[in-house]
């Protein structure tokens, strides 16, 4: 599984023209055109997507880019979507500043979630960017429409694997606009009707440039900079002050509940830390010796098999990790069989793991990896798993550069499922034991 992760995101900005470059009509039609072929040659999840044939998608999107004229505009909005078509958290696609219509990134200065009974709420705010809207304020109404109604349709422009997922994401695409991805128009007010306490309030914004960072000591600092997770969302995540491993993508920290002493351990992905972090920092969880271990995978930005694996054998689940597989090679052919992680795990050494109570949050941000710890968590009985369900992305991806605009596809070449797991990854609605969207400290109050 793979995973871009840009630590040093939009910490400085570059002040470049604001024109978009031009190409000629001929290479975006090729380049366009290029996109489709590799979707037909590359896509495993095809049949799945869409209901025409790959022959016949080819064709019938080549005889479309051959009717149409071509410029820059126009070609984003193609691309778009063209990659719209089929709900997938691991496709994408990001065009390159040089053609981008705006060269930075703007904010309306909060950061909202799409709730299980379809309610937009606030949940953060920047106030250096932002001072009309107030956390827990629900946005009822954007630009005259219902905000259920106006997530679903931002939300069908970047479909991910499952509706939860794809809801939870338009949310946050709503608040931040990314040069690489536009979605929305930066230069149109947005008017908001605002439910607050029993007041319902109407307001008008214009969204900011703005500044982000992946780190949270750096947003700590600087209050211009937005908190991003690793995949370059704004981030939900709950990360305190009282951390006592403070590594940029492992995080652990105590939590006192009642009379219950919990540690909590937060990857904020899967991709920049290995067995020997996570063993560090369990032989730190055995000294305290908690009553209970949670692992809090919400917005984590997902990544690799290693570190996923590295952390099911840290709560001491070593049994088999085979798995079906589906793949397309790098010569466009089709291979399925059965392998298994013991590339992995025959070298995996962890001396101090976990034996004891264990839950496992996780929310629709969390796909990828997390999708697969999950389920591993789940196949062997070994945690209690709380929060909303995961992402449901697949097996990863492989990415692909458009030969004239540069633009960036990513592409899921192969698809893993769990040979004791019933379902396909990809776009299974898993169920946590207990749902639950309240914060850690609230729900373990209930508990």
């Amino acid at each position: 599984m793979k995973t871009t992760i840009n630590l040093l995101f939009f910490a400085l900005i570059t002040v470049l023209p604001s024109h978009a470059q031009q190409f000629t009509e001929k290479e975006y039609r090729e380049d366009y055109k290029q996109a489709c072929q590799l979707i037909t040659d590359k896509y495993i999840y095809f049949e799945r997507k869409n209901p025409l044939s790959r022959e016949k998608f080819l064709k019938q999107q080549k005889q479309y880019a051959d009717s149409i004229k071509w410029n820059n505009k126009r070609f984003i909005k193609e691309i778009q979507s063209l990659m719209g078509n089929f709900p997938d958290g691991h496709i994408s696609w990001n065009i390159p500043r040089k053609i981008a219509p705006f060269k930075n990134v703007y904010t309306l200065g909060f950061v909202p979630t799409f709730t299980i009974d379809s309610q937009l709420v606030v949940k953060k705010v920047y106030p250096y960017y932002n001072s009309k809207v107030h956390k827990n304020d629900t946005i009822l109404q954007i630009n005259g429409k219902q905000s259920k109604k106006f997530i679903k349709e931002l939300g069908n422009k970047a479909p991910k694997s499952t509706p939860a997922a794809t809801h939870e994401f338009a949310a946050r695409n709503f608040a931040m606009i990314k040069y690489y991805k536009p979605l929305i128009p930066i230069k149109d007010e947005q008017h908001l009707t605002i439910k607050r306490k029993n007041k319902i309030l109407k307001l008008k914004m214009k969204y900011k440039k703005c500044s982000a960072t992946s780190k949270p000591e750096e947003a700590e600092k600087d209050s211009s900079l937005l908190l991003l997770q690793h995949n370059l969302y704004l981030s939900l995540e709950e990360i305190p002050e009282n951390i006592l491993k403070k590594q940029s993508s492992l995080i652990l920290y105590e939590l006192k509940v009642k009379d219950q002493h919990y540690c909590v351990i937060h990857p904020r992905n899967f991709s920049t830390w290995n067995n020997k972090d996570i063993d560090t920092i369990m032989s730190q969880v055995n000294k305290i010796n908690p009553d209970a271990l949670i692992i809090d995978l919400k917005d984590c930005a997902g990544g690799g098999f290693r570190p996923a694996l590295a952390l099911c054998y840290a709560v001491g689940v070593k049994q088999d990790f085979s798995f079906f597989y589906d793949k397309i090679d790098h010569n466009n052919r089709r291979r399925t069989g059965v392998s298994n992680f013991n590339f992995i795990t025959d070298t995996m050494k962890i001396e101090n793991p976990w034996k004891g109570k264990l839950f496992v949050r996780s929310n629709e941000i969390c796909g990828s990896a997390c999708d697969f710890f999950l389920r591993w968590m789940s196949i062997h009985e070994r945690a209690t798993i709380i929060g909303t369900p995961p992402e449901g992305r697949g097996g990863g991806y492989d990415s692909f550069k458009l030969s004239n605009t540069r633009t960036t596809l990513a592409i899921p070449l192969r698809e893993r499922i769990p040979v004791n797991h019933s379902k396909s990854i990809e776009g299974e609605i898993f169920k946590p034991d207990i749902i639950t969207e309240k914060k850690l400290p609230d729900f373990f109050i209930s508990y």
